[in-house]
């Protein structure tokens, strides 16, 4: 008489067994339908995006596709900028504004004292970037003092209490390398409508006197200050005396119109590295 406790053992041995015969044929059957020598139930193709359309309709989004398409094919290098025909009208960044002075002013009127600092002084905010690759000579050291030089940049902005704006995308896809400033400093003068001057700083430039504030209240009447070379730019009229590598633009009308003139010699593709020294 066999006893309860072999029972048990032989009643677990048997339904192991069982459950590796299943497993096993169930393996078997995955094998052969993937291998396509079974009988699918599944679908014989992958379904796409053009699955269950009418013709018509699957007509016209393939020719949207195809027309999407097709610039990235025409314009070849998608590093480079798309060839100038000195026949086509100016080159604008858009959106195009021209009442912009009074939309601030209606903004800055229903929220007073949004543009000034804690002190009473103009806003300003400091704005740089630099491009989202690595430094392209290999050498880890140029991508560790581009970080820190970032970080000087954060501490110079959080003691003097100015927003700070950094960017490492192209805001325009004809305007790139040292010409993206041009959009970037366009697309935040018309985000903040609070802020009053706008100070580009290069992303390779450290600040080391993190006390000095620029004194920009002297500057009534200006749109534009930037550094340069005394004897060079007004004696030898040398306009590579002018250094962009830091400069203030005032948030107004006059600033939007002054990039937009500047950013025209950024889209001509043969004038772009002259006019960009």
């Amino acid at each position: 008489m066999a006893q309860p406790g072999n029972r048990k053992a032989g009643n677990r041995r048997r339904s192991s067994g069982e459950q590796a015969i299943i497993v096993g044929v169930l393996l078997t059957l995955i094998f052969l339908v993937y291998n396509g020598r079974f009988p699918s139930i599944f679908p014989s193709r992958k379904t796409t995006l053009y699955d269950n359309l009418s013709s018509t309709a699957l007509r016209k989004l393939q020719a949207e596709d195809a027309a999407l398409i097709a610039p990235e094919e025409a314009e070849g290098d998608a590093g480079s900028p798309p060839a100038f025909d000195a026949e086509e009208p100016p080159y604008y960044m858009e959106p195009r504004v021209k009442d912009w002075d009074a939309q601030r002013n209606a903004y800055i009127a229903a929220h007073p004292g949004c543009n000034a600092t804690k002190d009473g002084k103009p806003k300003i905010m400091l704005v740089s970037g630099s491009n989202s690759k690595r430094c392209g000579d290999g050498n880890s050291s140029g991508d560790f003092l581009l970080l820190k030089f970032l970080k000087n940049k954060q501490d110079y902005a959080r003691i003097q209490d100015m927003p700070f704006y950094y960017g490492m995308g192209a805001i325009d896809p004809h305007l790139k390398t040292f010409w993206v400033k041009l959009p970037m400093l366009r697309m935040l003068m018309l985000q903040h409508k609070d802020v009053e001057w706008l100070q580009w700083v290069d992303s390779d430039a450290m600040i080391t006197d993190m006390a000095f504030r620029y004194p920009i209240e002297n500057q009534a009447g200006k749109i534009l200050v930037l550094s340069g070379l005394d004897a060079d730019v007004y004696g030898k009229k040398d306009w590579v005396a002018l250094n962009t590598g830091s400069f203030l633009i005032r948030n107004s009308q006059d600033g939007i119109d002054f990039l937009d003139d500047w950013g025209q010699y950024g889209y001509s593709e043969k004038v772009t590295v002259k006019w960009g020294r």
